[in-house]
């Protein structure tokens, strides 16, 4: 995470406790899972940082969006200005 732009230090620790939270309640879930299912799912380390790449992906996708959101609201606002 320390390479994903973010606010605040506060905010980056604030996701990676989240992140490590889900991850780690997915251990319960996995335990109904076998109740229900009768079958085993796993839960690994790589699963994690496929969550992290996940969330980062994600997060660039939604900012990208939200810039090009931006930049048509500016656009609108000088055309609004203009006439």
């Amino acid at each position: 995470m320390e390479t994903v732009e973010l606010a605040t230090d506060e905010l980056r620790h604030a996701i990676s406790n989240h992140m490590a939270d889900v991850h780690l309640s997915i251990d319960e879930a996995n335990k109904i899972f076998l109740q229900v299912e009768r079958r085993y799912n796993y839960t690994t380390p790589k699963s994690f940082l496929e969550l992290i790449e996940f969330y980062k992906k994600l997060l660039g996708l939604k900012r990208g969006k939200v810039e090009a959101d931006i930049e048509k609201l500016e656009t609108g606002l000088d055309t609004l200005q203009v006439t």
